[in-house]
């Protein structure tokens, strides 16, 4: 069954992430400034919407408990489908805005559950050894078209910025055939999945024990977020310094999108090379480096792996400083291919790093955690990021004085927290070497 799965996968990787493109923070971003004119902190909130939109994934995992995986996933798409339809009849007015970024709040929760959800489908059809390759060669397709469908679809908004509405009916379309192509997929043993799930009874299986399934715990008891956290003393370290490499880079990336909107605003043909700059430079040069990550994570632990990764996000950090410091928008444009390495390994990182933790039978816990924690992130870092990088005026009260914002010197902030968790990802391998868990 792992053929056919993976051809369903690759054609809903050549349609539906046109629609995705179109949500994605560096597009999204530039259409709720320019179109919307949406404040400094709105923007932040939208940029935030991808990780705070992770709190929802224990939601996700316990409404689809017990129900077949492929059904909701298709359910989920659809209702992210009718916010794409939304967004294209919005009026271009302060309501609007606000409208717009309650829909992206919703859409990111559709695809947090997404994500959620597809882990199973994942662990359920695709072996260890292969897994993080045919994610790669999904995610190959997936880059190349969220690299190029912003740059063809946003060049048109330099004629006339009211043709974004269009453009996102455009995008419903190749959501829905991509949606049709996905309902296809068969889980690999989905019925005595199904059956475990559904016994209040079934606990999971001790780390390391041979098991034809995994899954959470059906007795919320026995598994819940703090007990992975206090127990599973290797995940918990990995997390803590997951938080400092995540958090660091969502300020970055928040601050990053609103610096190339004001480089770019007043340039001929603006939208397009904000694309260019923002979206399609990360995401080509991320593309190409996928299959690299993959095999370097399929035959590595994570906690080494991340050690090698959070390097590479030092230095695109270290070069957006001098960038932003004097200016240069050609220099933030090399920055993001340094990015777009990075990028590359986070896309396989973050789906399937917890795998090299978790009970075979509590895979959705140990990513509900991992996703929650990256939701605290979200709600907190873009706003820190902005807080810090643009300051603020007089305040109503009295013991908090105005504050003019650092500016690029945040950049400097951010590159701290990746120093910390570099550090700490090494130690962390060190330590489970000698516990001979890798």
């Amino acid at each position: 069954m792992t053929r056919p799965s993976y051809w369903r996968e690759l054609q809903t990787a050549m349609t539906y992430p046109v629609a995705i493109s179109m949500v994605e923070g560096s597009v999204i971003g530039i259409l709720a400034r320019r179109v919307f004119n949406v404040e400094p902190y709105v923007f932040a909130l939208i940029m935030a919407a991808p990780m705070l939109a992770h709190f929802t994934s224990f939601f996700w995992s316990r409404l689809a408990r017990g129900k077949s995986k492929i059904k909701a996933i298709t359910l989920v798409r659809l209702l992210m489908i009718a916010c794409l339809i939304g967004i294209a009849f919005l009026p271009t007015t302060d309501a609007g805005g606000v409208i717009l970024t309650i829909l992206i709040l919703i859409i990111r929760c559709c695809l947090a559950g997404i994500t959620t959800l597809l882990s199973t489908v994942k662990r359920q059809n695709y072996r260890r050894n292969v897994r993080a390759r045919i994610t790669g060669k999904t995610m190959l397709v997936v880059s190349s078209i969220m690299a190029t469908a912003p740059v063809i679809c946003y060049s048109l908004l330099d004629k006339d910025p009211a043709m974004f509405r269009y453009i996102y009916l455009l995008s419903v379309l190749f959501a829905l055939v991509g949606t049709w192509f996905f309902s296809k997929i068969r889980i690999r043993g989905e019925r005595d999945l199904l059956r475990y799930e559904n016994m209040p009874t079934s606990k999971p299986t001790p780390q390391g024990s041979p098991a034809p399934l995994y899954e959470y715990n059906p007795d919320d008891a026995q598994t819940t977020f703090w007990q992975v956290l206090r127990e599973d003393k290797f995940f918990r370290s990995y997390q803590v310094h997951q938080f400092f490499l995540g958090s660091g880079n969502i300020m970055t990336a928040t601050m990053l999108v609103f610096i190339i909107e004001e480089m770019t605003r007043d340039m001929d043909k603006g939208y397009m090379w904000s694309m260019v700059i923002g979206t399609s430079i990360p995401f080509v040069v991320g593309t190409m480096c996928i299959q690299f990550w993959a095999r370097f994570l399929d035959n590595t632990h994570i906690a080494k792996f991340r050690v090698y990764h959070t390097m590479v996000f030092a230095t695109n950090i270290f070069m957006v400083f001098w960038a932003v410091k004097f200016g240069l928008l050609w220099l933030l444009a090399v920055s993001q291919l340094v990015r777009g390495v990075a990028n590359g390994g986070a896309m396989l990182a973050w789906q399937l790093g917890h795998n090299d933790f978790a009970d075979r039978r509590q895979v959705m816990t140990y990513i509900g955690v991992h996703a929650t924690l990256t939701g605290v992130r979200g709600a907190t870092a873009p706003f820190i990021g902005m807080l810090l990088f643009e300051g603020w005026g007089e305040s109503s009260f009295s013991w908090m004085p105005s504050f003019e914002g650092i500016g690029p010197y945040t950049f400097l902030v951010a590159l701290a927290m990746q120093a910390v968790a570099l550090f700490g990802f090494f130690r962390l391998y060190r330590r489970m070497q000698t516990a001979n868990r890798v």
